[in-house]
């Protein structure tokens, strides 16, 4: 995590929680040492997402989708102007997604939301409230043996929908 920067602010060593791609505008990557310019970092380089910010025209994007395993997901990305000349903005990201997996009692819900508000107050200066809340609500596989998922083994073949874990366990949960 010491190569990972969200809008140029190292996301925390603590940090379990991924960030939300649906929310990133731009991806940077800065190959070789940049210690320089972001302080202790790993000397291979680093990757700087910039978030998704409030623009000058109107804009509302709704997407719905469907896929395998119960994957079920929507999201929106509304731009609004509240001045006449653009100068400020306000912008709404949100996602929410929910999926099964192959395996039995494996599951994957994410909650995403980010408002932000961009405020032109001169030639030189911009004042950006970003703002962003998300939980996730997951069981993740336990894992399978080698033997017996993929490879044969002398007992016979495992089930690939197996869960090796306590099918009564509460989920992981994270914000």
């Amino acid at each position: 995590s010491d190569a990972l920067f969200v809008d140029g602010l190292r996301t925390a060593d603590s940090n379990r929680v991924a960030e939300q791609l649906f929310g990133v505008q731009q991806v940077e990557v800065l190959k070789g040492p940049a210690s320089l310019l972001y302080g202790q970092v790993l000397p291979g380089g680093l990757g700087n997402l910039i978030s998704k910010r409030p623009g000058a025209e109107p804009m509302r994007r709704v997407d719905l989708g469907v896929g395998s395993d119960g994957l079920r997901q929507g999201s929106v990305d509304l731009n609004q102007p509240l001045s006449a000349d653009g100068k400020v903005a306000l912008r709404l990201n949100a996602l929410a997604m929910n999926s099964d997996d192959p395996t039995d009692h494996v599951y994957f819900r994410s909650r995403w939301i980010a408002p932000s508000l961009s405020l032109d107050l001169g030639p030189r200066t911009d004042f950006v409230l970003l703002t962003s809340y998300q939980e996730r609500d997951y069981i993740r596989q336990q894992g399978l043996p080698w033997e017996g998922s993929a490879e044969p083994n002398r007992n016979g073949k495992s089930d690939r929908a197996l869960f090796t874990g306590e099918p009564g366990q509460r989920p992981y949960h994270s914000h």
